[in-house]
């Protein structure tokens, strides 16, 4: 008689269609799924068609749109008069449902997929932790951002009780257990995956007479990425007068107040170009890479640019600096604000012709940090997890 698949639930905090915060445990699922764990899946937004969603579907994984459970408006109205505690939780039905499927389905583990650090907790609770192993995974930490006084212990108490603690930067590491006055002992440091399968540097088919090309990759929600920011630098009479020109990539909620802004800031030096699935081509039209970013774990285009033997020019956020020597593999700015980033574009900008050399040493000591295959190094840590338990409560 074949012995039973091992469980595990999979809880996601994104709200959009599927996030960059959702790439690791995705891919990890994929290979759990192939090794024959049965994996269960709760997210908001799901769009069933998404290629993420279909090859995971197509894996046998089970997911369920939590966006389903559609509050009633009369409930909606009853809410607004709730107490004031209760009324900042995520709705209450859903957190019930949650604790009833971890009942009904009493997993091996639970993994909780934070998008920021603690924006998870908020569905558990009803969930009785104490009874169903569970790890945390956390994307970002932001320094602005601490939990509410009526949040704090039962966060605590989420973070004590997990059986792992991942973050994605030790920077993000040391800001959660500041925020809590708590020192994680069960808790480490992984990597995300990456999008740009390339075993070198590519080529450098760029001339010093051609014009300089940033491309600022990442989604366009200013309060973490900061491209505001950027925009106001640009702004100056300075980089009007280059021969420069900036390419935002990606999507978000900001993208028709970015392109508004940039029309009113008369910026002739920007470009729009939406989301591009093929990553290594922006590379191989762009010299440097450009993050004005608030807040990061360890932003995936960073990592993609220095694969692809780019230069960088970053704020000194979550990871940046973990990955990147400043002047020597790239810049940092000093602050993340307008002076910063001028600043340290200033500075890029007076060594361009040392870009490609830059690149190159990025490219070989990136390769040194992050691990070829990310989801690979975490489905295995996963599967370690629930082989050692199971062992030990035999």
């Amino acid at each position: 008689m074949e012995a039973e698949a091992k469980k595990i639930i999979i809880f996601s905090s994104c709200m959009e269609t599927w996030g960059g915060s959702e790439e690791l445990w995705g891919q990890s699922a994929e290979i759990l799924a192939l090794n024959g764990y049965q994996i269960h899946i709760y997210k908001f937004n799901v769009n069933f068609s998404h290629p993420k969603i279909k090859k995971l579907l197509d894996l046998g994984c089970q997911i369920t749109d939590l966006d389903k459970f559609q509050i009633s408006k009369g409930r909606s109205i009853w809410n607004r008069f709730l107490p004031h505690r209760i009324y900042r939780t995520l709705p209450v039905y859903i957190r019930k449902y949650l604790a009833r499927q971890l009942k009904k389905l009493n997993p091996d583990l639970f993994i909780i997929a934070q998008g920021a650090n603690f924006d998870g907790f908020n569905f558990l609770g009803f969930c009785e932790l104490e009874k169903t192993p569970y790890v945390i995974i956390s994307q970002k930490a932001e320094k602005s951002h601490w939990a509410n006084p009526w949040e704090r212990e039962f966060i605590i108490k989420c973070w004590q009780g997990s059986i792992r603690n991942f973050f994605v930067s030790h920077e993000n590491l040391i800001l959660t257990q500041e925020q809590f006055g708590l020192k994680l002992e069960n808790a480490e440091v992984i990597r995300n995956p990456f999008l740009t399968k390339v075993e070198e540097p590519l080529f450098w088919n760029f001339s010093k007479f051609d014009k300089i090309r940033l491309a600022c990759v990442s989604r366009l929600f200013l309060s973490d990425k900061g491209q505001d920011i950027l925009l106001r630098v640009l702004a100056d009479k300075k980089w009007r007068e280059r021969d420069l020109e900036v390419s935002f990539f990606g999507r978000g909620k900001d993208e028709n107040g970015l392109k508004d802004f940039a029309r009113y800031l008369d910026l002739e030096n920007v470009i729009f170009n939406g989301h591009v699935n093929d990553i290594v081509s922006i590379w191989q039209d762009h010299q440097a890479l450009i993050l004005p970013s608030r807040n990061e774990g360890l932003p995936l285009a960073l990592v993609e640019a220095m694969l692809c033997g780019r230069t960088a020019i970053v704020t000194d956020v979550g990871g940046n600096k973990e990955v990147l020597e400043d002047n020597v593999t790239g810049f940092v700015a000093k602050s993340v604000d307008e002076a910063g980033v001028d600043e340290a574009l200033e500075r890029a900008w007076q060594r361009i012709d040392e870009w490609k050399e830059i690149g190159k040493l990025a490219a070989q000591k990136i390769r040194q940090i992050i691990p070829s295959d990310p989801p690979q190094v975490f489905a295995e840590k996963l599967m370690t997890i629930i082989n050692e338990r199971i062992t030990d409560n035999d």
